[in-house]
């Protein structure tokens, strides 16, 4: 759901956007607003009398930030509060509760005077999830210089033939297709990178091919998602022991740097 969300805040297909800093000053503020959205959707939730929900009786009040620096309105003292953060930087997020009463914060000086939290306050927080880890944004944690590569071509097929040379052995999203391109067809964009990949050397794995993946020791791709692997020929007496599999008459494993490019087998289904 937060991976969902800070994909639609990017909205990669019609900016090319991928990450925070690239996001105007309103539409960070509106993230907050699209997280509740979103966990209204996901769980069964009712709206609050007084407060944003209410669950079982109890009612709760939601509070978001990016920098786990939570803003507690006044009218929030002795109500309970769910405490989300989310970081794409570090792929983590955290969901916590904590009963909000007058030790616990520290009254701010910003002019609608809402409090922040003191040492106490965070360490009295009952986390519901810490840190768990969220789907990654490949090409937030691409190298730049790959990066620079991939925006280079001027065709969308062209960024994502390079996305998928330069992000082996990543899962590779839709939304991520659809960044890079710029466009909203990243099946289309993907099915006519495979074959233009394919005199390269290099396999572009879809969830037809989970066994496959799974049996080179590479991501498995779900639905919407795809891996590229560069593989090579190699012999039954392959000194590395590489993971390797049988198709159009040849013995193939994941490449190594000094593996000499030959074209990869054409797969249509798992091999």
């Amino acid at each position: 759901m937060f991976r969902r969300t800070l994909d639609t805040l990017y909205d990669g297909a019609h900016t090319g956007r991928f990450r925070w800093d690239q996001l105007l000053k309103t539409e960070k503020t509106h993230l907050g607003t699209l997280v509740e959205i979103e966990l209204r959707r996901a769980f069964p939730f009712r709206d609050g009398q007084y407060l944003d929900f209410e669950h079982e009786g109890f009612e709760f009040d939601l509070k978001f930030s990016v920098s786990n620096n939570w803003m507690i309105p006044a009218e929030l003292i002795g109500k309970l509060c769910m405490l989300v953060t989310v970081n794409d930087s570090r792929s983590i997020w955290s969901a916590g509760v904590l009963e909000i009463t007058p030790g616990l914060v520290r009254q701010g000086t910003n002019r609608d005077g809402k409090a922040t939290l003191t040492p106490e306050g965070r360490a009295a927080i009952e986390w519901i999830h810490l840190e768990a880890q969220l789907p990654e944004n490949v090409l937030l944690h691409m190298p730049a210089e790959d990066v620079s590569h991939i925006f280079k071509p001027r065709s969308a097929q062209g960024r994502v033939n390079e996305l998928l040379r330069r992000a082996e052995g990543k899962l590779i999203r839709h939304v991520t297709t659809e960044a890079v391109a710029m466009q909203q067809d990243a099946a289309r964009r993907v099915r006519f990178a495979r074959q233009a990949l394919q005199p390269e050397g290099i396999l572009v794995l879809d969830r037809r091919h989970r066994e496959l993946a799974a049996h080179l020791e590479l991501p498995v791709p779900d639905q919407n998602e795809v891996v590229s692997v560069r593989v090579a020929l190699v012999d039954d007496q392959d000194p590395d022991e590489r993971p390797a599999f049988h198709a159009d008459g040849g013995r193939w494993a994941i490449a190594r740097p000094e593996d000499p490019t030959v074209p990869a087998p054409l797969l249509t289904r798992a091999t």
